[in-house]
């Protein structure tokens, strides 16, 4: 690999493993050409590096090498490619690989260095980035927290720490296994290998322990590169390989998203938790608001008025929010009970609640002989209020339950909600409710479109629950887009095929703003 000009970019794929947490995916194929939406990892990196003003292409190989072999000869290459083979690839790590590949070139040759574990499916749009930075630097996403995942400490704008064992409390985002390194320093960390471990036999390392090694040793000096809201995940199991494909599926979801005019999003679990914001939720809103698009809030939360909703909202966030932006379970069981005519109603809610539902719907409430028994989320409930709800409706008063929610998510857990409430009065009264409002009826949301004059197509709703807000939103026929952030984790979702046809993964607050803002620069 000679050139006449001592200058330019290479970057360096380590690909040697055998990825057994992938089988039977790896049985005949090495992790790198494990196809991911019909085409190989290794092919996600190639495309984007192809964009980058990289020179040469080196791919460190082990596992059925002769697998990348055949790949990329069969492949229209726009870079000079190399394949170097880690034979050891069974009883060494990806640090050897590194090290095999460095040892076949003049590292004089090359001004930076790009390296790449063969296991990352990544955009192009993160190998431009890193393309226009002239200092070492590690690719960080700065919105999440993965156990499996190398973390980084960043410490006035350097990176003083990278290990998988980082605590929560001391990381400030993940590595995506990207790295770009200076001539100089990778000649650094080139001697560190050398002298630390591969000198004394200790072949079984992974790369990231000798840049460890460096940083803590002051031989080198790496700042981040923020990548956040760009696709990219590592592979290691069929969980990765689903999470990758719902992330790419957002990829190519945007022009769907160019067309969005209003935004509704759930709010506990999908912006709060209790009283505490979740990271990003603030300057998600602020973001879509200075971008004139329509925001709306959608609750079941019965406990208080919207004028409450739309203060504590605004308090907790720092967004003025106006009260018509907020919609509730009250508004819906308010107009519900103004449809069915005068009744009195025996209701099982704060106070707050009840003084709303009488001022903006003229609801009736009585402690005598009721129409209906109205169950909500009554955080002010009392035997007593439960005892004589249970006595009205086994009298022959009607059981109507404002929403279903089993549990309502607050910083550090989960309290009890109106499904629960519902569900004691249920087991005594052997009766179940004749109507349920809120989430998941769709008239929760149509209504909503209805009164921001959208259309479905060009709505989407922001929610973290399944059973509920995505259930609502598939009925309605408007797209949800799901928050990791409250109710549903990625391990429910994961083999519910059909579900991630119908859905977009919008990960968290801080990841979706900054998509948002790095894909459409809306």
């Amino acid at each position: 690999m000679s050139h006449n000009n001592a200058n330019g970019k290479i970057a360096i794929i380590l690909a040697a493993g055998i990825g057994s947490r992938l089988k039977p995916e790896t049985c005949s194929r090495p992790k790198c050409l494990v196809e991911v939406l019909g085409k190989p990892i290794l092919e996600y990196q190639l495309t984007a590096l192809e964009s980058t003003s990289v020179r040469d292409i080196v791919i460190v190989s082990g596992y059925k090498s002769h697998e990348i072999e055949r790949y990329i000869k069969k492949r229209k290459n726009r870079k000079n490619v190399t394949i170097i083979i880690n034979d050891n690839y069974e009883c060494t790590n990806n640090m050897y690989s590194l090290f095999l590949a460095l040892s076949s070139i003049d590292l004089k040759e090359y001004d930076y260095y790009f390296v790449i574990n063969g296991d990352v499916v990544i955009e192009p749009k993160i190998a431009k980035a890193l393309d226009n930075v002239n200092i070492s630097t590690i690719a960080v996403d700065t919105s999440l927290y993965l156990d499996e995942s190398m973390k980084v400490t960043i410490v006035n704008g350097k990176i003083t720490n990278i290990s998988k064992n980082i605590p929560i409390k001391e990381s400030n985002g993940v590595s995506i296994d990207f790295y770009g390194f200076r001539q100089t320093d990778m000649m650094k960390l080139f001697e560190v290998i050398k002298r630390q471990y591969i000198d004394k036999n200790d072949l079984g390392k992974w790369t990231e322990v000798a840049i460890q090694k460096a940083l803590q040793d002051d031989v080198l000096v790496m700042v981040p590169k923020d990548i956040t809201g760009l696709i990219w995940w590592e592979i290691d199991n069929e969980i990765d390989l689903k999470r990758a494909e719902y992330r790419l599926k957002l990829l190519n979801s945007l022009e769907h998203l160019k067309r969005v005019k209003l935004y509704a999003f759930d709010i506990d679990g999908t912006l709060i938790l209790g009283n505490i914001k979740i990271d990003g939720s603030s300057e998600l809103i602020k973001y879509l608001m200075a971008t004139r698009k329509k925001v709306y809030f959608i609750t079941n939360n019965s406990s208080m008025s919207n004028i409450s909703h739309a203060e504590r909202l605004s308090k907790i966030l720092n967004v003025d929010i106006p009260v018509s932006c907020i919609f509730s379970s009250l508004d819906y069981i308010g107009k519900e009970i103004n449809k069915v005519g005068k009744i009195k109603v025996y209701p099982l809610l704060p106070r707050e609640s009840i003084e709303y539902l009488a001022e903006k719907y003229s609801v009736n409430f009585t402690e005598e002989h009721p129409d209906v028994v109205l169950v909500g989320f009554d955080t002010e409930l009392t035997y007593e209020k439960l005892k004589k709800a249970c006595l009205f409706i086994e009298s022959g008063s009607r059981f109507w339950l404002i929403h279903p929610d089993i549990k309502c998510p607050i910083d550090g857990g989960f309290i009890p909600d109106a499904g629960s409430i519902g569900k004691i009065i249920e087991l005594v009264t052997n009766k179940i409710p004749e109507l349920v409002g809120g989430k998941p009826n769709p008239k929760m949301l149509t209504e909503s479109i209805r009164e921001n004059e959208t259309q479905p197509s060009e709505t989407c709703y922001v929610c973290d629950r399944l059973e509920t807000d995505v259930k609502m939103a598939l009925k309605s026929g408007i797209l949800p887009i799901l928050f990791l952030t409250g109710d549903t984790s990625f391990e429910m979702i994961w083999n519910l095929d059909s579900l991630m046809e119908r859905i977009l993964l919008g990960e968290n607050p801080k990841f979706f703003k900054s998509f948002l803002e790095k894909h459409l620069g809306v």
